[in-house]
């Protein structure tokens, strides 16, 4: 008899978390985020620069977590948190650009993906139904 502790959950056709495109994606934001912050102010760096870090961060942390749960409700609460962390990248990405942190040219395109990963995190929420 197999030991279940080293069973994947049966509701993941994917062995890893890093086969999720959504996982993949959120890591090449948080690189891209990490070297848009380089450039603010340096008094910013226990203020919105390390909130946007921990927050981008904290996508693909709760994602890879979620993944290594053991229910599906586990894994859906995972990506419900990733998405909540997502949004604060978003809102962050927002107040930089009208503290003029950042060229809205640079940080455009970052607010564009990140939409991308929220609404990829809400269809895999859905599709584990």
């Amino acid at each position: 008899m197999r030991d279940s502790t080293h069973r994947r959950p049966f509701y993941l056709p994917f062995q890893s978390f890093r086969e999720l495109i959504v996982w993949r994606k959120s890591i090449d934001l948080t690189i891209d985020v990490y070297r848009l912050t380089r450039n603010f102010p340096p008094d910013e760096r226990f203020g919105i620069t390390a909130q946007v870090r921990r927050a981008v961060m904290s996508v693909s942390n709760n994602i890879a977590e979620g993944h290594g749960r053991a229910t599906r409700g586990e894994f859906r609460n995972s990506l419900s948190i990733a998405r909540g962390s997502a949004n604060e990248v978003e809102n962050c990405l927002i107040v930089s650009t009208r503290l003029q942190f950042g060229s809205e040219e640079d940080i455009q395109p970052l607010l564009a993906r990140t939409n991308e990963v929220q609404r990829m995190l809400v269809s895999l929420r859905a599709r584990l139904k």
